[in-house]
């Protein structure tokens, strides 16, 4: 969100005006803490947050010495001609520095997405009126809009739409949600992601999740999942439809990603909360071991669809 504080939509924002929830009134996102306050009460978890604790915390020195003790770190071998030079603490400062201009140039996107669809002046990767010297990741945008958007007919309803679920205290923001012309609704999630890795033969999820790898594709599906029950369980929406638009420089054009849906998944995440926040202890989830997970890869589901890319 653009704005350090939010406490109802701005004059910009048309849609958030034109297409108004009663609960809107009562959620607030303050930007410098990332933190949601509801009636007044602030919130702990965001859903982004919610769906990580059920994966272990990334371990970049452990997986920097798995890389380099790997049969693939030689000369020639993708990894170490990539870091090649590089110290572990190198290979560290590196993912740092581009996750910090990745995450600063992610942010600049949505934004200027959510200018564009509430009819919004706007200067940042678009350039300007957005056709004045645009960024590669908008020249994409505006292909999806053409090339996928405008065809299968979908209304923008909301951009950035604030929702939570009260009974479990639990908040987050929805990129986008659109109309379908069937009288039922999209979620769609704008991602300047290079890569979505569909496995990891490492690691899985704990508790409820220890059947999915811990990987991007299955972090963003029960994202927009737990997202998808909160507008169907609380705001009276139907949501069939769940998808990533990954738009990054790199690529040759924008890419679809289609989503599963996961009601199982979604309603044991949730029992888990509610148990956890009537524990009078903390409920841990245990870490699934390296050495566990090995006869569990190959039944680890597959994306019911895969990653449909559209291009020129």
């Amino acid at each position: 969100m653009p704005q350090s504080i939010s406490t109802g939509a701005l004059a910009w924002q048309r849609l958030a005006v034109v297409n108004k929830h009663p609960r809107d009134e009562r959620i607030t996102f303050d930007e410098a803490t990332h933190k949601y306050t509801i009636d007044g009460s602030r919130y702990d978890i965001s859903c982004t947050g919610f769906v990580h604790s059920f994966f272990g915390h990334f371990d970049a020195d452990d997986v920097i010495r798995k890389m380099m003790r790997s049969p693939n770190w030689k000369p020639g071998g993708a990894s170490y001609e990539k870091y090649k030079g590089l110290t572990p603490q190198g290979i560290k400062d590196l993912w740092a520095s581009s996750g910090a201009e990745a995450s600063g140039a992610g942010t600049r996107m949505h934004l200027d997405i959510e200018h564009y669809y509430n009819a919004s002046p706007i200067g940042n990767l678009a350039g300007d009126a957005w056709t004045a010297n645009p960024s590669t990741e908008w020249d994409y945008f505006m292909r999806y809009e053409k090339k996928w958007r405008l065809e299968k007919g979908f209304v923008p309803f909301r951009t950035e739409w604030l929702v939570f679920n009260d009974e479990i205290r639990l908040a987050g923001s929805i990129d986008m949600v659109y109309a379908k012309p069937d009288g039922t609704y999209a979620i769609y999630d704008w991602k300047r992601s290079k890569e979505i890795k569909t496995e990891n033969k490492y690691q899985k999820g704990l508790g409820p999740l220890a059947h999915l790898d811990d990987c991007n594709y299955w972090h963003y599906s029960l994202q927009l999942n737990n997202y998808r029950r909160l507008l169907e369980k609380f705001y009276g929406l139907v949501v069939n439809e769940l998808a990533l638009v990954i738009l990054h420089p790199n690529n040759k054009s924008f890419k679809i990603v289609k989503l599963n849906l996961m009601d199982a998944e979604v309603e044991a995440m949730w029992l888990h909360r509610l148990e956890q926040m009537n524990a009078p202890v903390p409920v841990v989830l245990d870490l699934v071991k390296e050495t566990e997970i090995v006869t569990e890869v190959e039944e680890a589901p597959e994306p019911d669809n895969g990653c449909l890319i559209v291009d020129d």
